[in-house]
């Protein structure tokens, strides 16, 4: 399927041809009254992460045919299975927590502006980066305690505004900045930390009094932005 290959934008089924072996990045861009997808098994690769499913607002169910040698399907997204990465997922994702997903692939969630939460496990350790580029209605996130890794702009141009940090290495680099974890912390007004994980580190961020007023909340210290 090439890109932009899609004539009628206003389906909310599409086939695929039973013979596709290679989706191309945007081939069902923009088909937004799409409510499910399946991958036939003859698929062997899908260019661009989750970029051939931008603004497909209204998809809520992504599926691999069983017998696909290259990916399959958990929680309403794709899973390259070898490599165990993530590469495309939808506003209904739930991202597996049984150690099948290990990666979150670049631009996995490309323009998915219907998402609004998502929960990091903690069998992920690595989120590339645009992973859940302009995600503008994600308004809440939960980063598990093995993640080590967030690419540039991970969570570029989303919006959200509570977050959740169980790992020191994410709470001890998370900014603002591109390559501060992503732009995590970039519209942020409350953060919740394990606190546990935090130690003797520290985020110069989110310790500054400028900032934020930190109390404690149980297993977690919060921080919350000053008006």
């Amino acid at each position: 399927v090439g890109v932009n290959n899609i004539d009628n934008k206003g389906q909310t089924q599409y086939s695929i041809d039973s013979n596709c072996k290679i989706i191309d990045s945007e081939a069902f861009d923009n088909c937004y009254n799409m409510t499910s997808i399946t991958i036939p098994k003859s698929v062997i690769l899908i260019i661009g992460g989750g970029q051939f499913l931008a603004y497909c607002n209204n998809l809520t169910s992504i599926t691999v045919a069983s017998g696909n040698s290259v990916y399959h399907s958990s929680g309403n997204s794709i899973i390259e299975t070898a490599t165990k990465k993530l590469i495309a997922g939808c506003k209904n994702t739930i991202i597996p927590s049984d150690g099948s997903v290990t990666t979150i692939g670049e631009d996995s969630f490309y323009y998915c502006q219907e998402l609004s939460y998502i929960e990091i496990p903690d069998s992920i350790t690595t989120i590339e980066e645009s992973a859940f580029w302009r995600c503008r209605s994600l308004d809440t996130i939960v980063i598990g305690e093995s993640v080590v890794s967030i690419g540039d702009s991970a969570f570029g141009d989303c919006k959200s505004t509570n977050v959740t940090i169980k790992s020191n290495y994410v709470y001890t680099n998370a900014g603002t900045g591109r390559s501060q974890c992503g732009y995590l912390l970039e519209n942020a007004t409350t953060v919740r930390v394990l606190t546990s994980c935090i130690g003797t580190s520290r985020n110069s961020y989110l310790e500054s009094t400028a900032n934020f007023i930190k109390t404690i909340d149980g297993e977690y210290t919060v921080y919350t932005k000053k008006a």
